[in-house]
């Protein structure tokens, strides 16, 4: 009598893809009619690194969920199918360490009013 063979376990494929949210220009996420959804990460020096593939929509609206926890997504007026990725983490950084400067000097408007440290 014939019995289905023992499937072997499933293997999962684990691959890392690194980049910077600052070094991302833009997204493109493809619906296709027939196959998984995918995000293509556009970079600011125009590279792409390998698609970033999906098992259904509900997971593509989750990543880009989480990502705009971090910058700010813009769609494209020229191309519906474009994410413009906004990185506001890096003017936030330079006007922090543009007040502390400011702080730091001893004739900045931030030092007036306080009593200079006394040398130790």
């Amino acid at each position: 009598r014939w019995s289905p063979p023992e499937r072997a376990p499933r293997q999962v494929a684990k691959y890392a893809v690194a980049a910077r949210l600052s070094d991302v220009h833009s997204l493109r996420v493809i619906r296709p009619s027939m196959g998984y959804p995918q995000v293509i990460l556009n970079l600011h020096s125009g590279c792409s690194p390998a698609p970033l593939f999906f098992s259904g929509g509900a997971a593509v609206a989750e990543f880009k969920g989480c990502l705009a926890e971090y910058v700010t997504l813009t769609r494209c007026e020229k191309n519906p199918g474009l994410l413009l990725v906004n990185d506001d983490t890096d003017k936030l950084n330079r006007s922090l360490t543009h007040l502390e400067i400011a702080e730091a000097s001893p004739g900045s408007r931030a030092s007036r009013g306080r009593p200079s440290p006394s040398p130790a």
